[in-house]
């Protein structure tokens, strides 16, 4: 007899990532991880997998591409705003105490932290991602 593993959903592969990333402090720059800086130089580590993947918030620099087999992606690259210090901090510290497992709450956070610490700083996000396109 054989069991058929069912396919997990893009919000329960998070979930286990992000859990096993909130079972840790936060970690700061990995400058030795083979993908450093994967945002900007300095960047917090903490969240190497985005706990708000997708946002699909084009104003934090995200944006949809093309994967590399012809389908539709969301992309990260360009947003920078979840790799400062605080905002890593205060959403691994809200995580730890709240959990993960409501999207509407998850989305509540997000539209939280993007107040707390896009918008004071919008400008110098923007920047980073321009030279980064560069």
């Amino acid at each position: 007899m054989t069991f058929k593993k069912e396919a997990m959903t893009q919000m329960d592969c998070m979930k286990d990532i992000v859990l096993k990333e909130l079972s840790k402090p936060p970690v700061g720059s990995n400058t030795k991880c083979a993908y450093y800086p994967c945002h900007h130089i300095g960047q917090e580590c903490t969240f190497c997998y985005c706990p708000f993947y997708p946002c699909n918030d084009k104003e934090v620099g995200g944006e949809e591409i093309i994967s590399r087999n012809g389908t539709p992606v969301w992309s990260c690259m360009y947003c920078h705003f979840m790799h400062s210090e605080e905002s890593a901090k205060y959403v691994h510290d809200r995580l730890s105490t709240e959990g993960i497992d409501d999207e509407a709450g998850l989305k509540a956070l997000f539209d939280e932290v993007k107040e707390l610490f896009f918008y004071p700083r919008r400008e110098h996000w923007v920047e980073l991602a321009e030279r980064q396109r560069e």
